[in-house]
């Protein structure tokens, strides 16, 4: 269904609207662009057309906070991140939250909503794995969501215990290795595509 909403400038002025987009991590450059703008701002409606639906049609609203941050960072995730899921930054600062609570709110959330999110999560899993690099009989990541890291290795926990979890690259932010028979493991498993 195509619903299509005009909102007065007073009620959304254009440094509202930039700072939305920022906040998404759009940048400046297709902030600008008046297409970009409204795609984005259309698939945010849309999740929250899907939230009223929710509301109207089958439960209600939830009567926690949590809860209430966790339905609508789960209906942000079906409706605006496409294929994968954002990083704890991303949700930070979409719900203005420290790193720590954004990381608490994502797992919450990827937990309570696990088999409706689980498509989503393999992308995720399938796009570090499939950016990986191979070097000295080891294969190096970036991973720049703590979450997805924790899967992975949740992961290699429950099926494959025998395996090395991903470890940290010491003096790097976010790059993790893992020797070759984890990686191999890890790319069956998530279908990652050879390239």
């Amino acid at each position: 269904m195509r619903v299509q909403i005009e909102v007065p400038d007073e009620y959304f002025p254009e440094d509202d609207v930039r700072r939305v987009l920022e906040g998404l991590g759009i940048p400046s450059d297709q902030i600008a662009d008046n297409a970009v703008r409204e795609a984005i701002l259309a698939k945010l409606g849309s999740c929250a057309l899907i939230e009223y639906k929710k509301m109207f049609v089958q439960r209600g609203l939830p009567t926690k906070a949590a809860e209430v941050m966790q339905e609508r960072l789960y209906f942000l995730i079906q409706g605006y991140f496409d294929d994968v899921l954002p990083s704890e930054k991303q949700v930070s600062t979409i719900f203005q939250l420290s790193l720590t609570e954004a990381k608490t709110l994502l797992r919450n959330t990827i937990s309570r909503n696990r088999v409706d999110l689980a498509e989503k999560l393999r992308c995720s899993i399938r796009r570090v794995l499939e950016q990986a690099r191979s070097e000295d009989g080891k294969y190096y990541m970036v991973i720049q969501s703590e979450t997805i890291k924790d899967e992975i290795n949740t992961h290699l926990v429950q099926y494959s215990p025998t395996l090395h979890r991903l470890m940290a690259v010491r003096g790097r932010a976010a790059e993790y290795q893992c020797p070759v028979d984890t990686y191999r493991h890890l790319a069956m498993h998530f279908e990652v595509r050879e390239g």
